[in-house]
């Protein structure tokens, strides 16, 4: 019983790996794998859940943007619905968020779909779960978006 228990917290107590690829890094928890690091990062969840982060320098409007992603995101979803989106702006960045609900298969799917608009550029976030797992790992899915960020890389001088 005790040797269960000694096993069961070292489980729960595991700190988060940072992960570190093309001159980017991640923080990725307990329960999550890393696929790839780089500017973008994919991630897969223990329950299946995905967790998608894209960088880029959006050319266009990001309205227009985000509204083809959304439908891009919904087309393959069986009896798929997107809400209409929420925008929402401070003075420092400015997103779009959207929410799709349908289905894969015989699964019942959801999808956030966020961009983030800031003075460096556009971060598109793209988490999709199970709809009874959704909103337990969605503020998780968050946090490990937000801790993507770029590492300056050391330069070699040659004497």
């Amino acid at each position: 019983m005790v040797v269960a228990f000694v096993l069961l917290l070292a489980q729960v107590t595991q700190l988060p790996t940072v992960l570190q690829g093309g001159g980017y890094e991640i923080t990725v928890p307990h329960g999550w794998t890393a696929q790839m690091v780089t500017r973008d990062a994919r991630l897969v969840h223990v329950s299946g859940a995905t967790l998608l982060v894209m960088t880029s320098h959006a050319g266009q409007r990001v309205d227009i943007l985000t509204q083809r992603t959304a439908e891009g995101l919904a087309n393959p979803l069986g009896f798929a619905t997107i809400s209409k989106p929420r925008h929402f702006n401070n003075s420092d960045q400015e997103w779009f968020e959207y929410d799709i609900r349908g289905n894969r298969l015989t699964d019942h799917r959801r999808i956030l779909y966020r961009a983030v608009r800031t003075t460096t550029g556009l971060t598109e976030i793209i988490f999709e779960s199970a709809e009874d797992r959704f909103d337990a790992l969605l503020p998780e899915a968050l946090s490990i978006a937000s801790s993507l960020k770029s590492v300056p890389r050391k330069v070699r001088v040659r004497k």
